[in-house]
């Protein structure tokens, strides 16, 4: 029996070295490729505003700043009445976490018995560092979670441009792409387009009704630092299912942590509130928006977050509705 002989061409390691090096370029400049993607997100939202102020007569590029500058006076208006209560709680919390947690696990012998209380001491103390390094300067350690200046005002500039030229995109895959699949492409970039900003749009609403809500179950509970939980569960709900998970365990904790009773009600009101946001707030609200199973929402979210970090999580599921509607467009051939 002859041995089995493979023969590789150099062409072919040619293009194995050239589609490495492709990959490994683009995952080095990851973190520029999701702010100009971030653009993209946010230019979705302000396309269909500006559309309506253009056909009031307005000029385009007048239309856009005016939609940007009350973007950026309502964050800033957010901003200034958040931050301060928000700078309070999270300096109280590093000040006495320590205190807060001792206090209240000495009420619970039976942590004692399982060397509980130990690793209960440990994860306190890295808390604790952790809260005191945020508290001394929070608004440096909220630009650092979403990048930088840098990637902050590359998202606003380039979205804020692509608002302005609505059409830039289509006009640059135009060229190309063969005519024969421009009214496909056109019809592509609509769908993307409409389902983005609905998808942005409605997960916006759904932030805010269930923020506050929680806000206001924790301040009738008497939880401490209800507001910082609030905001907390805010921004996470832009991570699907991880993000609830992660700041709904933690309110719970905080309040069993202040009386078993507390932490029972807090759990019943966290529960509630998320009933009523699976069955009612998601089917009104993100009805038909992006028709993602959960399966896959979840895997995204999890890479999204292994390969880039915040970001990458925050991005995943409008990465995954465009790579949906490009497979089911130009693989599957569905009509649209």
């Amino acid at each position: 029996m002859e041995p089995l002989k493979l023969e590789i061409s150099c062409q072919t390691i040619f293009k194995i070295i050239f589609a490495v090096a492709i990959a490994a370029f683009l995952f080095s400049v990851h973190q520029i490729i999701l702010a100009l993607f971030a653009a993209f997100v946010i230019s979705t939202v302000t396309n269909p505003l500006t559309d309506t102020l253009e056909r009031k007569k307005f000029p385009r590029a007048l239309a856009a700043s005016l939609i940007y500058l009350g973007i950026l006076f309502l964050l800033a208006l957010l901003f200034f009445a958040i931050m301060p209560s928000l700078i309070k709680e999270v300096s109280s919390l590093a000040l006495h976490f320590p205190e807060y947690i001792a206090e209240n696990v000495a009420k619970y012998p039976i942590l004692e018995q399982y060397d509980i209380k130990t690793n209960i001491d440990k994860i306190v103390l890295s808390v604790s560092d952790f809260l005191k390094a945020q508290s001394f300067d929070l608004f440096v350690s909220t630009v650092s979670a979403l990048g930088n200046l840098f990637y902050v005002f590359l998202v606003l500039t380039v979205s804020f441009y692509l608002t302005i030229e609505k059409n830039l995109l289509k006009r640059y895959f135009k060229k190309v792409v063969h005519s024969d699949h421009h009214e496909n492409l056109i019809k592509i970039f609509d769908e993307v387009e409409s389902k983005m900003g609905r998808w942005f749009m409605g997960q916006l609403v759904l932030s805010a009704i269930t923020g506050t809500a929680i806000f206001l179950g924790l301040t009738i509970l008497g939880v401490p630092f209800a507001f910082s939980l609030a905001v907390l569960a805010a921004v996470l709900r832009f991570i699907p299912f991880l993000g609830a998970l992660i700041s709904d365990t933690l309110g719970i904790l905080i309040a069993f942590l202040n009386s078993p009773i507390l932490g029972v009600a807090a759990f019943l009101m966290y529960y509630i509130i998320q009933q009523i946001e699976s069955y009612i707030l998601i089917p009104i609200v993100m009805r038909q928006t992006i028709g993602l199973n959960p399966i896959i929402v979840i895997t995204a979210v999890v890479a999204g977050g292994q390969l880039a970090g915040v970001a990458g999580a925050l991005l995943a599921i409008p990465i995954t509705l465009v790579a949906v509607i490009l497979a089911k467009r130009l693989i599957l051939k569905e009509k649209i």
